[in-house]
């Protein structure tokens, strides 16, 4: 589809129609572009300056073979198809379609809770950041599409927005570049010690394998106090003890 990310090597295929019926289709021709070069693939590499047009395999369906390899991530690609009848007559507005190619895995951490900070005796939001790095110098990204977490108890079981549930739940926060989820109403126990995890996703369908984790301990009890020194006096008084009054 035009405009698509993909983290896998393409299968560049297509179909024709000969609009008239009659004869048939004899050939169709493909080129492919790469957007950031400005070359053309001329069977072996991107290094044709012009137009080069590769013929396909069958005409409809058709296919173009091209190795894993020709790909590079952060870099779009136009594809663009011509068909040719038995009469030789051509197409002459070819389709074309651009997509962008993306192997670049996102990135993920989780900034609130922290584990250094330990304890937490209010926790209404987890928040983080997220974000899908360039893979160099004048290339593109695809961009980030969405990231999930989890909480886990110390049952192992994990928050589902209103109960914990057997693993693996994956719930999904809000935003991107900087995320949030809130849906925590009745989520920690006091004294108890959780685990939250997050991950990325890109458009392209990439994840982040490398994952961002906090470990920290709720606890929402109030302390309490006691006096202990001085204490209540006991025992005989040293000397004699005297009371005036008057009215």
């Amino acid at each position: 589809a035009n405009g698509a990310k993909l983290a896998a090597p393409p299968a560049v295929s297509g179909t024709a129609t000969d609009n008239s019926g009659a004869p048939g289709l004899s050939l169709v021709q493909v080129s492919v572009k790469d957007q950031q070069e400005g070359k053309w693939w001329n069977g072996s590499t991107f290094t044709a300056t012009l137009v080069d047009w590769r013929n396909a395999t069958g005409v409809a369906p058709w296919t173009l073979a091209m190795p894993a390899t020709a790909w590079q991530s952060g870099r779009e690609y136009q594809l663009s198809s011509r068909a040719r009848d038995i009469a030789t007559n051509e197409e002459g507005a070819p389709g074309a379609v651009t997509f962008l190619y993306d192997t670049t895995r996102p990135l993920t951490a989780v900034t609130q809770p922290l584990t250094a900070t330990t304890f937490y005796a209010s926790l209404p939001t987890i928040s983080g950041t997220a974000s899908d790095p360039v893979p160099g110098t004048g290339l593109k990204k695809a961009e980030v599409d969405r990231v999930e977490l989890y909480v886990q108890n110390p049952a192992g079981n994990q928050w589902n927005g209103s109960g914990y549930v057997a693993p693996p739940f994956w719930v999904v926060g809000t935003g991107t570049a900087a995320w949030t989820y809130t849906a925590l109403s009745g989520a920690f126990a006091s004294g108890s010690t959780y685990t939250v995890v997050a991950r990325a996703f890109d458009l392209a369908g990439n994840e982040d394998v490398t994952r961002s984790t906090q470990t920290f301990t709720f606890d929402n009890a109030a302390p309490t106090s006691g006096i202990t020194a001085p204490g209540r006096a006991t025992g005989t008084a040293p000397g004699p003890f005297w009371t005036n009054w008057s009215a």
